[in-house]
């Protein structure tokens, strides 16, 4: 029994201590790189990992508002290099077409076959059409005003799983149809591995003492 004991502890330990710690991406210019202090910076050159895709007719670019009263920072001073600049798709090539044009973001060196949390920042104070998209089919939009005041505003939160090589895709797409361009923003997003529920994790732990004490009896 006290060997059962131990190996209870032992899986219970390893559900709890999990790794759940996050990463977070700032999405930047290229030209200034601007980068908030304890994000990671990724552009459209492909930096630490992070590749932007553009999809259907839609073109990547990027935009830094700068410092001052366009800086898209409004109250939340404490992520104003996180909001200043991002990466957006451009279609006024042809026009926005709902859920196909827009881009993708594959974050790689992640763990396989493993279940994510994410969440991404989308906000631009110089968009007077109020850009309208999904994000892993989940929806997210923002008018020009009010600016961000925290991290609370102009958000979504979704789970995500990487494939068998440990590849995260995120896929923007424009959420209605028209001439209107840039519809699909990403100034940072929050990647973290996702913990199982603690119902989830007493199952497994029970399941592997049952398993243990079949196999003392069994001896």
């Amino acid at each position: 029994m006290d060997l059962i004991r131990f190996s209870v502890i032992a899986v219970a330990m390893a559900i709890i201590s999990t790794d759940a710690s996050a990463v977070l991406f700032d999405a930047n210019d290229r030209s200034s790189n601007i980068t908030q202090a304890g994000w990671t910076a990724v552009d459209l050159t492909g930096a630490n990992g992070v590749t932007f895709t553009a999809v259907g007719g839609s073109v990547l670019d990027d935009r830094d508002r700068g410092t001052g009263n366009t800086n898209g920072a409004g109250g939340d001073v404490a992520n104003n290099d996180m909001w200043r600049d991002f990466v957006f798709a451009d279609d006024r090539p042809e026009g926005s077409v709902a859920g196909v044009d827009g881009m993708d973001i594959t974050v790689t060196g992640l763990m396989a076959n493993r279940l994510y949390d994410v969440r991404l920042w989308a906000f631009d104070d110089s968009s007077n059409h109020s850009p309208s998209m999904t994000w892993n089919g989940n929806a997210l939009g923002f008018p020009s005003v009010p600016d961000p005041t925290s991290l609370d505003d102009y958000v979504v939160a979704f789970q995500a799983s990487t494939d068998g090589a440990g590849t995260l895709l995120l896929e923007g797409r424009v959420a209605g149809q028209g001439g209107n361009c840039c519809n699909v923003f990403v100034n940072g997003f929050e990647v973290t591995k996702s913990v199982p529920e603690p119902a989830t994790a007493m199952l497994g732990v029970f399941g592997v003492a049952m398993l243990g004490l079949r196999r003392r009896r069994m001896a």
